[in-house]
């Protein structure tokens, strides 16, 4: 009688060790995918309120470049990421003898994914490892009647914020004029150099009237030319600094 007690008592113990396992290692399972799945689902949400800030963004210029507002303030909500200015991007058009050029410094919203939010003369594009996309397209338009934008950021004051926080980014209109060409037809070329090739190049080689092709530039830069002919071509260039407080 007391082998048979013997065994049962060991089975229950056995039982109760592997029972008690089997419990530890479902609520391991269950932890690990579940935070790797908030940590996702954080991160997502990180960079699309990222690219809802950069909308606004871009529309508060816009008062600056189209009804020359003298200044404008967008917030951004800094969550473990950084506000800062990327690499030089570098545009110029030639057109009937005429040459214009300009080099600007890029906003960017870095997070510690890789995923880069970016605003560029107009555009937002979003920047990942494997390329880039614009969220919304610069405000060129191409036609009989082509306006090529210059919207020049410059940095004034510190060059980045980092950590989580609120940043106000203030934008002030410091020079704006319009160069027309009006007695066309005129052929003319558009040249946009950047590391965010990409997402220029589709979105200059949406319109019909564009002959857009990329050729080898330096680094990590490409740059998108694109050709294209009009009657009527109005270079305007708008110089915004840019503050963060």
């Amino acid at each position: 009688m007391s082998d048979v007690f013997d065994d049962r008592g060991v089975s229950d113990v056995v039982g109760f060790v592997l029972v008690f396992s089997l419990i530890i290692l479902t609520v391991g399972a269950v932890y690990t995918a579940g935070f790797d799945g908030l940590t996702h689902l954080r991160q997502a949400e990180q960079s699309a309120n990222a690219e809802r800030a950069f909308e606004v963004l871009a529309n508060n210029v816009e008062d600056l470049v189209e009804r020359g507002a003298p200044s404008r303030g967008t917030e951004l909500q800094l969550s473990d990421a950084r506000l800062t200015y990327g690499e030089t991007v570098t545009m110029n058009l030639s057109i009937d003898g005429g040459y214009y050029q300009t080099r600007l410094r890029p906003i960017v919203y870095e997070t510690g994914t890789g995923t880069r939010i970016v605003y560029t003369s107009g555009a937002v594009i979003r920047q990942q490892p494997g390329g880039s996309v614009a969220l919304k397209d610069p405000g060129f338009v191409f036609g009989e009647r082509t306006v090529v934008p210059y919207i020049v950021t410059r940095p004034t004051g510190r060059e980045s914020v980092g950590g989580s926080t609120r940043v106000l980014v203030r934008t002030d209109l410091a020079n704006r004029y319009v160069e027309a060409y009006t007695d066309g037809p005129y052929n003319a070329t558009l040249n946009v150099t950047t590391e965010r090739w990409r997402a220029w190049n589709g979105t200059l080689s949406e319109s019909p009237r564009t002959n857009c092709s990329v050729e080898p530039a330096s680094g990590d830069a490409e740059t998108v030319s694109c050709s294209f002919d009009a009657k009527r071509v109005y270079v305007q260039v708008v110089e915004v600094d840019v503050h963060f407080i």
